[in-house]
């Protein structure tokens, strides 16, 4: 059985662990040439858990964290954003740390479509 414990890092230190994966391109970037190779990933991931003096294992379960609830406020902005809003009826995240995981919006775009439906 698992067991969940909460742990509280500081605004600060998410901001800063963010800011690492970013620099760490083929742990999030679908398109970049070494995501898919597993090896090279993990010594990113080391790399992360030496930066952020970390284990690795809690680093990717909140990596996993943040971006589940970076995709559940993008969401909601995007749901909010229908033809015809008012710019007062725009949802805009006061999530801290939103703004610094944007750079996750270019791997959520979809890619292109075939029409099969003839």
């Amino acid at each position: 059985m698992f067991s969940f414990q909460t742990i509280y890092i500081s605004d600060e230190v998410v901001l800063a662990f963010i800011d690492c994966v970013f620099r760490h391109e083929a742990v999030w970037n679908r398109q970049h040439p070494d995501y898919k190779n597993i090896h090279h990933r993990n010594d990113e991931w080391n790399d992360i858990a030496a930066e952020m003096d970390q284990p690795i294992d809690e680093l990717q379960e909140k990596w996993a964290s943040l971006q589940s609830i970076y995709r559940k406020y993008r969401s909601k902005l995007n749901r909010s954003m229908v033809t015809g809003s008012g710019a007062d009826e725009i949802d805009h995240p006061r999530w801290f740390a939103f703004a610094a995981m944007s750079f996750l919006d270019a791997t959520t775009d979809c890619g292109n479509t075939v029409n099969t439906v003839s």
